[in-house]
């Protein structure tokens, strides 16, 4: 990767040789010019690259070459992404909360100052729904009454209900 640069500055990145030739349509560069020292009098420098960074939650720009102790390295420019911009690697998963006659619903990632979290928000069950999950699946209610009888099973219905009035 290389840039051009003119008074410690840089003009054009990434440069290459085709630019280079257009610039100067009347001399012959080889293929390889640009990693030749002779490159220099030109104003084209060869950059360091380094590699993107990857962390979860972040985007990031190649701002262009900086001198660094003589030397023009790549520099990345990291950003928080916004809540559309996430990926599902983005957020660190958190398992829902359990909270008796309550479910668990996703309110989407949030920020906790360093990284994307899971969220969720409890939501308590109507007293309906706690009969509907205390009577069980029908597999249940027919081997609940197959065993005891139907007399001991309206007990039972009679007794979710007490402990799940309607008001």
């Amino acid at each position: 990767m290389y840039a051009k640069i003119e008074n410690d500055a840089v003009v054009q990145y990434p440069y290459g040789i085709t630019r280079l030739r257009n610039e100067n349509p009347n001399i012959s560069f080889p293929v390889n010019f640009l990693d030749n020292p002779e490159a220099i009098d030109y104003g084209v420098v060869v950059v360091k690259e380094i590699t993107r960074p990857k962390k979860p939650g972040f985007a990031y720009s190649d701002i262009g070459p900086v001198l660094v102790d003589g030397v023009w390295t790549q520099v990345w420019e990291e950003r928080r992404k916004g809540l559309d911009e996430l990926s599902p690697a983005d957020i660190h998963k958190v398992d829902p909360p359990e909270q008796e006659w309550h479910y668990a619903l996703d309110a989407g990632p949030s920020w906790d100052g360093d990284k994307y979290v899971q969220t969720w928000e409890l939501v308590a069950l109507s007293p309906i729904e706690r009969r509907i999950e205390e009577y069980g699946a029908p597999e249940r209610q027919i081997e609940f009454i197959t065993e005891q009888g139907l007399e001991a099973w309206q007990e039972e219905v009679a007794t979710i209900k007490a402990r799940h009035p309607k008001s």
